[in-house]
């Protein structure tokens, strides 16, 4: 039975006791997709996208004064141009926080499937996304503006 209340601040408050009321067996089914069988890496049909997202994430060209569309599908030509206006170290962002979930994120994800609380998940998802996203927007702000501006003015084929 799960205990619901309110503080003084009017918060909702689900106490620890509502964790059984969760199901991460769907979740977790999902999550298992993802990663291989001893749930160090990731899986086969993962480890064989991650080169073509790269690819679109962490371009090789410096410049987008030559973007091409159909090299570009992913994000598009005004996505690039709005990335390549932020500072070097800002600009690369979106291709480190990449290559850190190709590194690391089997790892993040396999801890994630075997969460055994609502808890743990949720430390998980802090460490391995909040934290380091929270950190990247700190030290670059204009990665709001210039993702927001990639949604707005999608030019991409997805």
């Amino acid at each position: 039975e799960a205990v619901v209340s309110t503080q003084s601040t009017g918060a909702l408050r689900v106490s620890a006791q509502s964790e059984n009321l969760l199901d991460f067996s769907v979740l977790q089914e999902f999550l298992g997709l993802m990663v291989d069988e001893s749930g160090t890496g990731f899986s086969p049909s993962i480890r064989g996208m991650l080169p073509i997202l790269e690819a679109q994430i962490c371009p090789e060209e410096e410049t987008t004064d030559d973007c091409q569309p159909m090299e570009n599908w992913m994000f598009g030509c005004h996505c690039r141009s709005a990335f390549s206006k932020l500072s070097n170290k800002c600009k690369r962002k979106p291709c480190q926080a990449f290559r850190a979930f190709r590194d690391n994120g089997a790892a993040a994800i396999n801890s994630l499937k075997n969460a055994e609380s609502v808890q743990e998940a949720t430390n998980v998802i802090v460490d391995s996304i909040v934290k380091p996203v929270g950190h990247a927007l700190c030290q670059c702000p204009g990665l709001v503006d210039s993702s927001l501006s990639c949604v707005e003015n999608y030019d991409g084929m997805l």
